[in-house]
């Protein structure tokens, strides 16, 4: 468990680290023009700013959405939770979110609730829930991860995605192949949202389909449920932590939020012996990001933060 821990958490910044300059630039592009690796100047956006704060809110002061909210004031307001200081790649949701927070909005009533709310600033930075809800009664894991959700996002369109993320990914840390880690998630998501009308835009990951179609119906920009979907196709066409990444960047569109959440399942997936070792090295804030994973595996174990040391 410690080995998907640690691959998840740096597996994430990875993917937005080789997906960010490619941010915008389309398919064709990049089919002329494949990305093959690390770029030489390594940056992270705000994928791995957002999901850095989630991690530090939870091991350092456990679910607390006000805390998490004061957080994401900070890297907006000051570049906290970056490694240079600037907060860089804001979508629109998150920006008047956040500013409605500054305002005095309390957090769980700020986040957009109408249907063109549905980008995918909440879901870049749900993976610490992963392992923080990991072993968790379903009914705390929908609790919190609505609430976290709604911070910024808080229509259920927006709620749904980051569930069949966390419970996917949750999945996957116990040892389930893609297969059966998909599977037990539709299980669960249909048991919990039936009879919700949102369901019916989750078509294609509930009934299967979306890891069967051709990469020509697969979208890849920052609507949630096209992200999800290019994440869950990438997981199932590929077979390495480094065919994924790069299969997603090369998809095109929000290449690092793709790629970000790619890297993080397939960094569960294949663990951190099987990223590339010339990746680790290069990415930014690699020592927090380890000693953030040695706290999350701690609560994955039921300990909280007093078992990081193990």
């Amino acid at each position: 468990m410690r080995e998907r821990v640690l691959g998840g958490l740096l597996g994430h910044a990875i993917g937005d680290a080789i997906g960010f300059p490619y941010e915008g630039v389309s398919r064709e592009v990049l089919r002329r023009r494949p990305v093959e690796g690390m770029p030489a100047v390594v940056r992270v956006s705000d994928d791995t700013a957002l999901m850095l704060c989630t991690a530090r809110n939870l091991c350092e002061v456990g679910v607390d959405p006000e805390d998490l909210a004061r957080r994401f004031v900070g890297w907006l307001e000051r570049g906290e939770c970056t490694p240079d200081g600037a907060a860089i790649g804001v979508g629109r949701t998150t920006y008047e979110a956040i500013k409605r927070i500054a305002s005095g909005t309390p957090p769980l009533l700020a986040g957009g609730r109408g249907e063109r709310d549905n980008g995918n600033g909440s879901l870049m930075r749900m993976l610490p829930l992963v392992f923080y809800l990991y072993g968790r009664p379903s009914e705390e894991l929908l609790e919190v991860i609505g609430a976290y959700s709604s911070v910024t996002h808080a229509h259920r369109r927006s709620v749904i995605a980051c569930h069949i993320y966390v419970l996917f990914g949750i999945n996957l840390c116990s040892g389930l192949n893609l297969e059966e880690a998909l599977g037990r998630t539709v299980e669960e998501v249909r048991r919990v949202w039936e009879g919700d009308g949102e369901l019916g835009h989750y078509s294609r990951i509930l009934d299967g389909s979306i890891v069967k179609v051709p990469e020509e119906e697969v979208v890849s920009n920052g609507y949630v449920i096209h992200t999800l979907e290019a994440t869950l196709w990438t997981l199932f066409r590929t077979s390495s932590f480094r065919e994924a990444v790069l299969r997603a960047v090369n998809l095109g569109g929000d290449t690092d939020t793709v790629a970000a959440l790619v890297g993080g399942l397939a960094g569960i997936l294949y663990g951190i012996g099987g990223i590339p070792e010339e990746w680790v090295r290069a990415v930014p804030l690699r020592e927090e990001l380890e000693s953030l994973a040695l706290c999350l595996f701690g609560f994955c174990r039921g300990e909280g933060v007093s078992g990081t040391e193990s």
